[in-house]
């Protein structure tokens, strides 16, 4: 039971998406029938109120794929501080088998019994699949490549970016972000059939990126050549392409290329394409100044 917005909510087992502990902060990720994610943190160092606190979904996923990382990261331990979870949450007769962390705290934090749960366990297998919804690899892939949407200003700074760095520079980013460790090659060249950038989980997905940088943009016929490689990367074998536009559309001229041709593919009512305009390109492609994105 917690109180979200002044009223007191039921929250249950099954509405529990999974939990995180780092330098005596919890927090834990829960989603609620009505569809609602709540991020509930205790601070046991500072001893400050615990909160339960409403997130978007788009920050929900991140919060899952940030989780899900670090446990791939701790992939051969038995235990991990990602693999934890509040006692109520773990069966009574599952919580025997397992170690838990006690923290018998003052006011306004209390008692804070956290269940460390090992690696084969009943509760964790639940949690895994409940994440899951959130963390297949297309939509993973599809939360990376959206970020953010950044001033439009910003985007003057891929006046002087060449096409192939960029390419590389996506390729270092996705390595680091994406879950599963898919394999990422670069096929840029004469005879890329439209696709610069190939994710392949093998055997469950295949996905592809076509990058336009700044350069591509002032080509003349870059709307039909777009178009073209578009049509040409359908022999891949892809389930989806993105259009990465990295180009600067604070010049009128590009501004309105650009936009026209998100309006043409747009007007195709394919999912088969998801253009990512300039203003998302620069979040993604320049991380470090993400936090001025706007989301």
């Amino acid at each position: 039971m917690f109180r979200i917005n002044g009223e007191f909510t039921t929250v249950r087992p099954e509405t529990f998406y999974g939990g995180r502990h780092e330098g005596g902060v919890f927090e834990y990720l829960y989603r609620l029938p009505d569809g609602r994610w709540f991020l509930h943190t205790v601070n046991v160092a500072t001893l400050t109120e615990p909160t339960f606190t409403e997130i978007q979904e788009e920050k929900a996923i991140n919060w899952l794929i940030l989780s899900r990382r670090a446990e791939e990261g701790s992939f051969t331990e038995s235990r991990s501080p990602q693999r934890i979870a509040p006692d109520w949450v773990v069966p009574r007769e599952e919580s025997f088998q397992y170690g838990s962390m006690q923290y018998a705290c003052l006011p306004p934090v209390g008692q804070h019994i956290v269940i460390e749960l090992p690696r084969v366990s009943r509760t964790w297998d639940a949690i895994v699949q409940r994440q899951t919804q959130y963390l297949d690899p297309g939509r993973v892939l599809e939360h990376v490549l959206w970020a953010g949407a950044a001033d439009v200003a910003l985007t003057a700074g891929f006046r002087d970016d060449r096409h192939d760095p960029l390419v590389t520079r996506l390729q270092a980013i996705l390595e680091v972000r994406l879950l599963e460790r898919p394999r990422l090659a670069i096929l840029q060249s004469l005879q890329d059939r439209g696709c610069d950038l190939l994710i392949e989980w093998p055997l469950r997905a295949k996905y592809g990126v076509q990058l336009k940088s700044n350069g591509d943009v002032e080509e003349k016929g870059f709307a039909n050549k777009t178009l073209a490689q578009i049509q040409d990367s359908r022999q891949h074998g892809l389930e989806r392409l993105f259009v990465v536009l990295a180009a600067d559309i604070t010049d009128t001229s590009k501004a309105q290329k650009v936009r026209g041709i998100v309006s043409r593919i747009s007007s195709m009512n394919d999912p088969y394409i998801v253009t990512v305009p300039p203003e998302r390109a620069w979040t993604l492609l320049i991380p470090e100044r993400r936090e001025q994105g706007s989301g």
